[in-house]
């Protein structure tokens, strides 16, 4: 069953980076990863070369940039449609009854809930309209692996909330997200802003208020990713 869920996940994922120009030109316009190639905290850059490709960019920024825009992709992207594959094999009481008496398939769904109720898509869909058209289009294929995820998710654990679970967790995470959402806001404005900034000085200016929206987002989360 393993087997295909992962060749499953491995199929949707491979979707989502198949074009790699485009995926790479939505990370640049829809992420910080720019500005957190520039921020002291590492002795490596972003990406092996000068350019951010998708070949060469190093894991830590990557997984970073999609926690900060609130997408989450590295955390939980595949899922729904490997338990989807699982369902249509075997019927959802199998994944149920393997939920309650196989630890890693159990820990597997609950970290999963955890990537889920990190990313917003809400919060998302704003930071996908700083790009162009095609980045849309991207958007909507990531939307809809979330969606089909957290249906499956909420399905397997029979629960009708993420991190039910965990009620102190889930209280954190509800008295939590209304703050990062209004820093991811700001974020996006001042992405916006410097994209647009037409003086050294003024986009200077706009970065130290960038870095500051990146560490207080990577506070709130509790993971830079």
């Amino acid at each position: 069953m393993l087997d295909i869920a992962a060749r499953t996940a491995g199929a949707a994922y491979s979707n989502l980076v198949g074009d790699r120009d485009r995926l790479a030109r939505y990370t640049v316009a829809v992420t910080p990863i720019r500005e957190i190639s520039e921020l002291p905290i590492a002795s490596r850059p972003a990406a092996r070369k000068a350019t951010l490709t998708l070949d060469e960019l190093r894991a830590i920024p990557w997984v970073f940039s999609w926690n900060q825009c609130r997408h989450g992709i590295p955390g939980w992207f595949g899922l729904g449609s490997a338990l989807d594959a699982m369902v249509a094999e075997r019927g959802i009481e199998y994944l149920r009854s393997i939920y309650v008496v196989w630890p890693f398939f159990r820990v597997l769904i609950d970290n999963a809930q955890l990537a889920l109720v990190r990313a917003d898509m809400d919060v998302a869909e704003h930071y996908a309209r700083l790009g162009e058209a095609e980045g849309r289009e991207v958007f909507t294929l990531i939307r809809e692996e979330y969606d089909r995820t957290v249906a499956r998710v909420l399905e397997v654990a029979q629960t009708d909330a993420l991190l039910a679970a965990s009620p102190t967790l889930a209280r954190n995470v509800a008295r939590r997200n209304p703050l990062v959402d209004v820093l991811n806001h700001a974020q996006i404005e001042l992405m916006r802003r410097m994209r647009a900034a037409s003086s050294p000085d003024e986009r200077e200016l706009l970065r130290r208020a960038l870095f500051v929206t990146i560490n207080g987002i990577a506070a709130g989360l509790m993971t830079a990713g």
